[in-house]
């Protein structure tokens, strides 16, 4: 809950309520967003943007005029330090992270970019197979601006973390991903995260899987298979949508429905966060190893 009361922001943290004078910043208050002030050593994260701040900047404060009202915090400190609060997407261009994203906006997050990591061996995005041309169309139809760096088998750890921290001085709290219940996936987030001094969201943890795809589904997205374990998933569904037909197979396979041990991998196209469509106007099913791969030869983005 958040007011605002002859000059103070009034916001509830926990069961304490904290009063911030903004006059002594000259600045101007202007729409609800998220910003974080670091008073001292205690974080407050509060609703609210300030008009033409750049990031981070340093003010001095002034003590408080009516820092005797009840609930009003005194200030001690030399500087109030006063920085952008974003977060970034780990993506794939997978319903997963899709769907994660549109979870974490629902929430209040604030999305500043997406990151996408893409295989120096295979110029494809890695673990999934698609071109880095559609991921870049998703970026724009998304309007979320997009960091693509490419990454190796045995650096892919190091190379991420270079490409997350470029993104840090510009006030990134934390990074969004998509993980549901592997704990090895989750595990390795949490760890690399706790590296770089972020947090790591994870939207749809522990969700049930059927509940999640269900979800996606009733949501309006749209999702096209681009590569499935040959052993597992026909050829034929390589290419379609994702929608209650395919679910209907994997529970009648007894296949993961969620694909979330690399059963099968998706692309989103669409759906109620984007501004335009991509059309797969031509493409192919081709076979590598044990895997069917939707080979993309034309595309657009639409409307």
């Amino acid at each position: 809950m958040v007011e605002c009361i002859e000059g103070l922001i009034m916001a509830t943290d926990g069961m304490e309520m904290l009063a911030i004078n903004t006059s002594f910043l000259s600045i101007e208050v202007t729409e609800l967003h998220r910003i974080k002030i670091k008073l001292l050593e205690k974080v407050l994260v509060l609703p609210f943007i300030l008009h033409g701040l750049p990031k981070p900047q340093f003010y001095r404060p002034r003590q408080p005029r009516n820092a005797t009202q009840k609930g009003a915090t005194r200030f001690s400190s030399k500087y109030v330090i006063i920085a952008l609060v974003s977060y970034i997407v780990s993506w794939s261009g997978g319903k997963e992270s899709c769907f994660a994203l549109y979870e974490a906006i629902g929430r209040g997050y604030e999305i500043s970019h997406l990151v996408n990591f893409i295989s120096r061996e295979f110029h494809r995005v890695s673990f999934h197979g698609t071109e880095p041309r559609l991921i870049q169309l998703q970026s724009q139809a998304l309007g979320i601006p997009l960091l693509q760096k490419e990454t190796t088998r045995d650096g892919y750890e190091q190379e991420f973390k270079e490409a997350v921290r470029s993104l840090v001085p510009g006030g990134v709290e934390g990074m969004v991903f998509g993980d549901i219940y592997v704990q090895e996936h989750i595990d390795w987030v949490e760890r690399v995260c706790n590296d770089l001094g972020i947090k790591a969201v994870e939207p749809l943890w522990g969700r049930d899987t059927e509940d999640i795809l269900s979800c996606f589904i009733e949501a309006r997205f749209e999702a096209v298979i681009v590569g499935a374990r040959a052993d597992m998933i026909d050829k034929e569904w390589v290419g379609r949508q994702v929608d209650r037909a395919f679910m209907d197979y994997l529970k009648k396979k007894d296949i993961e429905i969620c694909g979330e041990n690399g059963e099968y991998h998706t692309l989103v196209t669409g759906g109620p966060i984007f501004n335009g469509r991509i059309q797969l106007v031509d493409s192919r099913t081709i076979s590598r190893g044990n895997h069917w791969f939707l080979d993309t030869i034309k595309y657009e983005l639409g409307r």
